[in-house]
């Protein structure tokens, strides 16, 4: 055998080997969706008077974003609010300070809302759900802008934008939250 032919071997044996390489890499680091859940702490405060007039309502909760990142490169994300709907109408808005996820691991994020109660005592349906129901169904809106980062290696802009459907009962002062999330690069 010649030294080029030799070389030339060698060549694609590697470059079969990268290319194998590559395949797997991108196979176990193929993006995965967060995993995001809102807890709530507690509700701070209610304070719900329909005698009074104008009738006032102001509820403080105290919420813990769980984003649980289960790929193989961390997420740094800039500050942010998350907005929080009843029906079509904002109610309220909660500030999000800039932060890492790290790699494969879970980071908590706490912030505290205060709903704006005009919006809601606008509504006229808003006392049909408190009085008879008791609950308050929710959404909320959030999209965490950042950059990815593979390893310290490959460093790519990307968005998460997550959606939540949020129950407070007014009554016993408790909450649950149903999220999905979606990464977009």
């Amino acid at each position: 055998m010649s030294k080029a032919h030799t070389c030339c071997c060698y060549c694609i044996a590697i470059l079969i080997t990268l290319l194998i390489a590559l395949a797997v890499l991108f196979a176990v680091m193929k993006p995965k969706q967060p995993i995001v859940t809102a807890r709530p702490v507690g509700v701070e405060s209610v304070d719900f008077n329909l005698s009074s007039s104008p009738p006032t309502l102001n509820v403080t909760m105290d919420i813990i974003i769980s984003i649980k990142n289960r790929n193989y490169a961390s997420f740094s994300y800039d500050n942010t609010t998350t907005s929080i709907h009843y029906k079509e109408d904002l109610i309220a808005e909660a500030p999000m300070e800039a932060g890492l996820i790290r790699a494969r691991s879970t980071s908590d994020v706490s912030t505290s809302v205060v709903v704006i109660a005009y919006k809601l005592l606008s509504d006229p349906v808003f006392y049909a759900d408190v009085v008879f129901t008791g609950a308050l169904r929710l959404t909320s809106t959030s999209s965490l802008h950042g950059r990815v980062d593979v390893l310290g290696v490959l460093k790519r802009r990307a968005t998460v934008h997550t959606d939540c459907d949020i129950s407070v009962y007014v009554w016993n002062e408790t909450s649950v939250s149903d999220c999905r999330s979606v990464v977009m690069f």
